[in-house]
C-alpha cells in the first residue's frame, strides 16, 4: 500500500492560486468594512493595486526573499 501524498498547498496544480486568493481575500477584503467596494471598477482597481504589491514589492521567504517578479526574471 502506498502513502497518500501530503495535504499541503502545492499538492494541486491551482494550490498556488488558492493560496494566492486566500492571502487576497484576507489581506485586501476582510479588513474592509462593508460594503467592500463600491463598483465593479473599483473592486478591478483593488485587485490589480494588490497583485501589483504581491508581485513587485512583497518580498517572499520561499523564493530567498525576492519579489515574484525578480525571481522571474532571474529564470528568463
Amino acid at each position: 500500500m502506498r502513502p497518500s501524498p501530503p495535504r499541503t498547498w502545492w499538492s494541486t496544480p491551482t494550490g498556488a492560486a488558492e493560496n494566492l486568493w486566500s492571502r487576497f481575500k484576507t489581506q485586501e477584503l476582510e479588513r474592509q468594512e462593508w460594503p467592500v467596494f463600491t463598483d465593479l471598477a473599483n473592486a478591478q482597481a483593488s485587485a490589480a493595486e494588490y497583485f501589483n504589491y504581491y508581485n513587485y514589492e512583497r518580498l517572499h521567504s520561499s523564493i530567498g526573499y525576492q519579489t515574484p517578479y525578480l525571481t522571474h526574471q532571474q529564470l528568463l
